[in-house]
Formats: structure tokens, C-alpha cells, sequence
């Protein structure tokens, strides 16, 4: 179920388990994976993508298909579940800008209860040039009052997670 594949993929991050092996089993995963990916809710894509990406295994299909259906369910996401969503195409230099627009939307919306400073952290964190994210995530980070600079990529290279 969706539940155990987030949670296995959670594990081998969580103890940073890769050997050749681990990259055979995450590559069979994907394809379960992607079959029940429609049973996934935010947390599990948000916990599946965070391992990949921690473990850098590169699965852009799997990044592509979370990616629209992320899309589709953004608002049940909290702030946790996109903080370490942004990180992980970040991290993966995974090209997501219908995803990071949602996620900018979202963020706007609900901006006095999410911890935004930490979704853009994550971003810049993750080493993805700022001047690759689209503009919508820009505007929400520079109408937030998390730093007292003016530069849009302080608040996205801030260490405040």
C-alpha cells in the first residue's frame, strides 16, 4: 500500500542506507510505486520524494507523476509535507514549475499559518538557483516579513528550518 512504500522509502533515507542493491530495490519501487501512486496522499508523496532525493536516486518519472498529482490534491499538504516537497525537486534539480506555482499559490493563501520561511529555506537549501523558480514562489517569498533584507535570495539561502 501507499503507506508502506512511503515508510520503506522513509527507512533507507532516514539510516542513509544506498549500496547497489538499495538503487535496485528504489528502482522496483517506482513501479509500484507508480501503480498506486492515486492511493498516495500528500504525506506519502511528500515522504517518497524527500527519500529520493536524500538518497540523490534520481527516478524522474516517479518526480513527474507525484508532481501532478500534487498538483491535484495541494491543498490537503501542511507545511511540513511541502517544505520537504520543494526540497526534494530542489535537490534533485527536478524541474517542477506547475508544482512550485501550486505550492506558491497555496502559500499565499494560507501565509499566517504556514511556516513559509521554512519552504523557502528548503528551496535555496537545496542548491536550486533562485533564478530558476518561478516567479509566483518569488512574490510570496519577498511579500513575507521573515527578513529584514530586500534580497529575494537571502530568504531563499536562510538557514531557519
Amino acid at each position: 500500500n501507499s503507506q508502506a512504500i512511503a515508510n520503506t522509502v522513509w527507512a533507507f533515507a532516514s539510516v542513509g542506507h544506498y549500496t547497489p542493491k538499495t538503487k535496485l530495490f528504489l528502482d522496483a519501487l517506482v513501479i509500484s510505486a507508480l501503480r498506486k501512486l492515486h492511493f498516495f496522499n500528500s504525506q506519502e508523496m511528500a515522504i517518497t520524494v524527500w527519500g529520493y532525493a536524500t538518497l540523490d536516486h534520481s527516478s524522474p518519472k516517479l518526480f513527474d507523476a507525484v508532481s501532478q498529482l500534487a498538483i491535484q490534491k495541494i491543498p490537503t499538504f501542511n507545511s511540513q509535507g511541502i517544505a520537504n516537497t520543494v526540497w526534494a525537486y530542489a535537490t534533485m534539480g527536478h524541474p517542477a514549475s506547475e508544482l512550485f506555482y501550486a505550492v506558491s499559490q497555496l502559500i499565499i493563501q494560507r501565509i499566517d499559518i504556514y511556516n513559509s520561511q521554512a519552504i523557502f529555506a528548503n528551496a535555496g537549501r537545496g542548491g536550486y538557483p533562485v533564478e530558476y523558480l518561478p516567479p509566483e514562489l518569488l512574490n510570496a517569498a519577498s511579500s513575507l516579513s521573515i527578513s529584514s533584507s530586500s534580497n529575494k535570495s537571502d530568504i531563499f539561502n536562510s538557514q531557519a528550518i
